[in-house]
C-alpha cells in the first residue's frame, strides 16, 4: 500500500471537516425558513445537527490518531464505525421527520434543504472512502444493505482498488 504523502492527509483530514461546515449550511437554511415552520423543523434538526457535529469531531479526530500512530488502527476502528453509522441513521432519521411533518414543509425543505442533505450523504460517503483506505471497515456495521449495494455500485471501480478483501 502506498503511503499517503502530507499534502494528501491534510486534503483527507479537510474532506472529513467539511461536514462542520454542512452543518452550517444546514443550520443556516433552516433559519432561513418561513417562522411559521422555523420552530418544529428547528426542533427536529437540532438533535441531527448535534449528531453530525459530534460524530465530526470523532472521524477527525480518529483520522489524526491514526495518521500519527499506525498502530492505534485497531482501537479506532469501532469508533468510525459507530460515528459513521450515527451520522447515516441521523441522516435517515431526520429525514423520516421532514416527511412527519407535512406536505407544505416538505416542499419548503425540498428547496432549502435536499440539496444539502445530498451534499451531506456525498461527502460521508467520501469519507468512508478514506478511511476504508486505512483500515479495513465493516459497511454492513455502517449503513443498511440496500445501501451497502448501493455504495459499492457507485464505488466500485475504488473498491475494487483497495487491498482488502472484505468490506
Amino acid at each position: 500500500m502506498k503511503e499517503t504523502s502530507l499534502e494528501e492527509k491534510k486534503e483527507q483530514y479537510d474532506t472529513i471537516t467539511v461536514l462542520y461546515d454542512v452543518v452550517d449550511e444546514l443550520t443556516d437554511g433552516l433559519e432561513g425558513l418561513p417562522l411559521n415552520v422555523q420552530g418544529a423543523v428547528l426542533d427536529s434538526a437540532e438533535p441531527f445537527l448535534g449528531e453530525l457535529t459530534n460524530s465530526t469531531e470523532v472521524l477527525a479526530d480518529e483520522y489524526i490518531t491514526i495518521s500519527k500512530e499506525p498502530a492505534s488502527k485497531k482501537s479506532s476502528k469501532g469508533k468510525i464505525e459507530k460515528a459513521l453509522r450515527k451520522i447515516f441513521m441521523a441522516l435517515e432519521a431526520f429525514q423520516q421527520q421532514m416527511m412527519e411533518l407535512g406536505n407544505g414543509v416538505l416542499s419548503l425543505l425540498s428547496t432549502t434543504i435536499d440539496p444539502v442533505l445530498v451534499k451531506l450523504k456525498k461527502q460521508t460517503e467520501k469519507i468512508l472512502l478514506i478511511f476504508m483506505q486505512m483500515l479495513e471497515i465493516s459497511l454492513d456495521r455502517i449503513i443498511r444493505k440496500h445501501e451497502v449495494d448501493e455504495f459499492r455500485r457507485n464505488n466500485r471501480e475504488f473498491i475494487n482498488n483497495l487491498p482488502q478483501v472484505s468490506h
